[in-house]
């Protein structure tokens, strides 16, 4: 029997209007359909899939843009059409989240808000709902950069995937927190001492750890640079090992021309790869490839693609044989075949257009 696949793509535009894009998806030759629209929500941003469910969890606002009441959507999917049911819309009381990332068992869903510089944790119900269950937990504080961190920026909150510690990284302080989830109660423990950015001013953006949660990865917006840390079973913290910069041919960039965004580690774990988005005078949109030595965890560059201007997001999908790039500024999705053996990229067709795509997300069934 042949599979459904599909591909979401999340917008604040849309050629319907704001909200979550849905097409078929050829798993063999890549090949994708017309985008229908699935969902009405404004300012859709990340998504998530559950793991083990046909769900999807989308961050979004409730009513007016302007009055920045954030809040998360959770869908059923239909894995015939594609199509989305909404669940519930959970407010959340503290601005637009920023990102959103669920617990590998699939029954914590977590969020943190760069604007309102907040995370909290939210309990997934029986049919697939959000409850609010967590108290929300606030940041303070700046770092060294006078213009991009006068105060906390809490931008991406993750959880190991071999225990319940959770790491938030604050590009406004450089400074990573570490909790520890009460699944009792659904809630997030802070524990001490917090981590530290591995130099002053880099700006810790989006983490990802490594399948066996041995490693992680953070992207760090400020100076352009991936950070890997080591982590620390016994004290349930991150051991610095590596930095290394995400733009090609020794470019000397700052947080004015250039600024890191997204990044991700391919299914089979042996590569990373991050997107580089210009601003202003930068010169360089596009992904850039890394090796990652699986045992010691330290990568190095292998290829660098251009895309279209400012490549915000990307995916791969669950087979680890495509990639999809959405580059917001240039209205336009890129769509890379990966090579099993390298993990080198080849773009394949044209780019297809898209006003303003945010997110990308993949249903397999």
């Amino acid at each position: 029997m042949k599979k459904n696949y599909f591909l979401y793509v999340s917008t604040h535009t849309g050629s319907e209007g704001p909200g979550i894009y849905c097409c078929r998806f050829d798993i063999l030759d890549g090949r994708l359909s017309d985008f229908r629209k699935v969902a009405n929500l404004e300012r859709a941003g990340l998504m998530v899939r559950h793991p083990q469910r046909n769900l999807l969890y989308v961050v979004g606002v409730e009513g007016k843009v302007e009055d920045n009441q954030g809040c998360i959507d959770a869908y059923a999917i239909d894995a015939d059409t594609g199509m989305l049911e909404l669940l519930n819309r959970q407010l959340i009381g503290a601005g637009l989240p920023t990102f959103i990332t669920i617990s590998e068992d699939g029954r914590f869903l977590f969020q943190a808000s760069f604007s309102t510089a907040v995370a909290s944790v939210l309990t997934i119900s029986a049919d697939g709902s959000l409850i609010l269950s967590g108290k929300v937990h606030r940041f303070e504080g700046t770092g060294v950069n006078p213009i991009r961190q006068t105060k906390s920026h809490p931008h991406c909150i993750n959880i190991h995937p071999t225990d319940q510690t959770v790491f938030v990284s604050d590009l406004g302080t450089d400074v990573i927190t570490r909790f520890r989830l009460d699944e009792a109660h659904g809630d997030l423990i802070r524990q001490d001492p917090p981590q530290t950015s591995i130099r002053p001013g880099a700006g810790p953006r989006i983490m990802r750890f490594s399948n066996n949660g041995r490693h992680v990865y953070i992207i760090n917006e400020l100076d352009n640079t991936i950070a890997v840390y080591q982590y620390n079973d016994s004290e349930k913290s991150l051991e610095a090992m590596q930095v290394i910069s995400t733009l090609p041919n020794q470019i000397e960039a700052t947080f004015e021309t250039q600024m890191a965004s997204e990044i991700r580690l391919h299914p089979n774990q042996q590569y990373v790869y991050v997107t580089n988005r210009s601003n202003g005078e930068g010169t360089v949109d596009g992904i850039a490839v890394f090796k990652r030595d699986e045992v010691s965890g330290a990568i190095s560059p292998v290829q660098y693609l251009s895309t279209g201007i400012h490549p915000r997001h990307f995916n791969i999908d669950p087979t680890g044989q495509w990639l999809f790039v959405s580059a917001r500024d240039s209205d336009q999705i890129h769509q890379f075949r990966i090579d099993q053996i390298t993990g080198q990229l080849k773009e394949v067709a044209h780019p297809v257009n898209f006003p303003q795509p945010w997110d990308i997300q993949f249903y397999i069934d």
